[in-house]
């Protein structure tokens, strides 16, 4: 029963779905079928690999910005 959810999962996934998963992704590691559904839906879908290009970047630059800035309460004193 778990492959076959597996399988659906891979087959039938949508934009709506593979945006929710890659933004979860940020936080959480993926089952194997959800990156598999993921891997597979993003060759086919330019937006969907768009949104997880944008959201790769802002992550990076906010990691970038959170190492290279003092906390906000520092600056504030």
């Amino acid at each position: 029963m778990k492959l076959f959810r597996a399988i659906k999962l891979i087959l039938t996934l949508r934009c709506e779905e593979s945006s929710r998963l890659v933004s979860e992704a940020l936080d959480r590691d993926l089952s194997f079928s959800e990156r598999w559904a993921v891997r597979l839906h993003l060759m086919i879908c330019a937006s969907c690999l768009r949104l997880k290009h944008q959201l790769d970047l802002i992550r990076v630059a906010a990691g970038k910005t959170a190492d290279s800035d003092p906390p906000l309460t520092h600056r504030l004193s």
